[in-house]
């Protein structure tokens, strides 16, 4: 009798201990997901956390897309009593079930996730209500556009997102542009004109390489993003000035150019998130596939530095190549791409710009509610 045929024949028995012992051995030795799914019930049963997730991780290195591993790191986290972290495994296998055909066995698994993200939504919200009233923001001052992106987060209304699909917070009542034209901002011709000494600066930080980090950082302890294979791919480089609302002192020293192009732009604040600034770098045959910003309350820039022919971005429906020093200002919650045809590198430097449309106020109850959510456990 195979290990697997014992571990099989425990389990149906009703002795999950000893099976999860005789599949423990067998963790990434077998090329068949079996083992893997019979760990996973078996530690489910007697509530072994350390062998799910020791299943949980095998069956995803067999099926990187695999919703039961998803549901089954959830299901560990929650147990542990860390809901928000588990919330975003039941999100992304709820994600990857939509529009599949799934087994009644896993429908019916997901139809239970389903309910733990009502309920950590509806907490979430209440406490997000309470936070912004505890900070000078009760409801009936709110403008229109907060108290509906409140309610669109909840999952109250669903928002007329048109073009505008932001994965994180939707502001509603902002315009929907795709390209904003930068003619009369005052800021602009300021950063324009120094286009050539960022570019200097540009070429002594290229000299290295490694300066250059992977844009896109797979998170370890979350649900694995390969986005068709730029996860931890340095094609597509940063080289942050600021990144997710914390400035880098010792690069924005570096770069003198660029820390007083940076000091004429309207930057949004908002800790742990904006502003970002970088040096962004394709290289050559490097394609950004169709994607959107995690939030419409902010716009984009990008100072193009460094652009070879066959190289451009399309934001929504339109188009447009870069030109050396000439700003471009787009809504990244548009859905956009970019490409680097060429045999050559592109660069620009990239940087939130606050949304002129939106108050003071409104980005002080944006600044609130995640707040709130970081807040919150």
């Amino acid at each position: 009798m195979s290990v697997l045929q014992e571990a099989v024949a425990a389990f149906e028995a009703g002795d999950a201990a000893r099976a999860i012992r005789l599949l423990t051995p067998l963790i990434g030795q077998r090329g068949d997901s079996r083992p893997a799914l019979l760990l996973g019930e078996a530690a489910r049963a007697v509530q072994d956390w350390q062998a799910l997730e020791a299943a949980a991780h095998w069956l995803l290195a067999l099926d990187p897309a695999s919703i039961r591993a998803l549901v089954w790191q959830g299901d560990r986290l929650w147990a542990l009593d860390d809901q928000r972290q588990a919330g975003r495994f039941y999100a992304a296998a709820l994600n990857r079930a939509d529009g599949q055909a799934v087994p009644p066995a896993l429908g019916g698994e997901l139809d239970r996730i389903s309910q733990r993200m009502a309920e950590l939504t509806a907490r979430l919200i209440a406490f997000v209500d309470a936070w912004l009233t505890r900070h000078g923001q009760p409801p009936e001052a709110r403008s229109e556009r907060v108290t509906r992106s409140i309610r669109i987060l909840a999952g109250q209304e669903e928002g007329a997102r048109l073009l505008q699909r932001p994965t994180l917070h939707f502001m509603p009542g902002l315009p929907q542009i795709s390209w904003y034209e930068t003619a009369g901002m005052d800021w602009v011709p300021k950063v324009e004109a120094l286009t050539d000494a960022i570019r200097a600066e540009l070429l002594q930080v290229m000299a290295d390489d490694a300066a250059f980090a992977p844009y896109i950082e797979t998170d370890a302890s979350g649900p694995a993003r390969d986005f068709q294979g730029l996860g931890n791919n340095p094609d597509w480089g940063a080289f942050y000035f600021w990144k997710d609302g914390t400035a880098d002192e010792a690069n924005l020293a570096r770069c003198p150019a660029v820390a007083e192009a940076l000091s004429y732009v309207p930057q949004p604040r908002l800790a742990g998130r904006m502003p970002t600034a970088m040096f962004s770098r394709l290289k050559p045959g490097t394609h950004i596939p169709p994607h959107h910003g995690m939030l419409n309350a902010r716009l984009i820039a990008h100072l193009p530095l460094i652009v070879p022919q066959d190289c451009a971005m399309r934001v929504g429906s339109e188009t447009r190549p870069w030109v050396e020093g000439k700003l471009c200002l787009f809504d990244d919650s548009v859905e956009h791409e970019a490409w680097n045809h060429s045999t050559e590198t592109r660069v620009v430097l990239l940087f939130d710009v606050a949304r002129p449309e939106l108050s003071a106020d409104e980005y002080e109850a944006i600044r609130l509610c995640f707040e709130a959510v970081d807040a919150y456990q």
